[in-house]
């Protein structure tokens, strides 16, 4: 009970904080707690990477504001939800190969085909077109 009242406490302190940086808007969205090991630490755990990103930004300046709400803190970390951060991951792992086109449209052919037309015979990029348009069918 008492470890939920300081984290309470914890939270009104850090919206404190935040406010006087103008940041108070995001205070609903970060999650405060100590941790121990193996040096006590303010952990603020936030849900996406841009959030993250803003507080890094500030944690100088935060640390200031929380001092002068008798919260001391060395140390502040800022760490992405478990959650938000297991699934980042696993869209990373499981995202498909892209198919390499399989033909050319209409409008991509006619070009190469000008573009041919205005090559020289014996010109390697003309015969180099030919094998591009002869291994892309319509």
């Amino acid at each position: 009970m008492a470890r939920a009242e300081e984290l309470a406490k914890l939270k009104s302190v850090l919206k404190l904080a935040l406010s006087s940086l103008n940041l108070a808007h995001f205070s609903d969205r970060i999650e405060p707690t100590w941790r121990t090991s193996p040096q006590e630490e303010l952990l603020l755990i936030v849900p996406n990477a841009a959030l993250a990103t803003r507080l890094e930004q500030v944690l100088p300046s935060l640390s200031i504001e929380l001092a002068r709400h008798h919260y001391r803190c060395q140390n502040i970390r800022v760490r992405l939800a478990p959650s938000q951060r297991e699934s980042q991951g696993a869209s990373l792992r499981v995202r498909p190969k892209p198919k390499p086109a399989e033909g050319l449209n209409a409008v991509a052919r006619l070009a190469w085909l000008n573009l041919l037309n205005r090559l020289p015979p014996d010109s390697k990029l003309r015969h180099s077109i030919e094998r591009l348009l002869a291994a892309r069918p319509k």
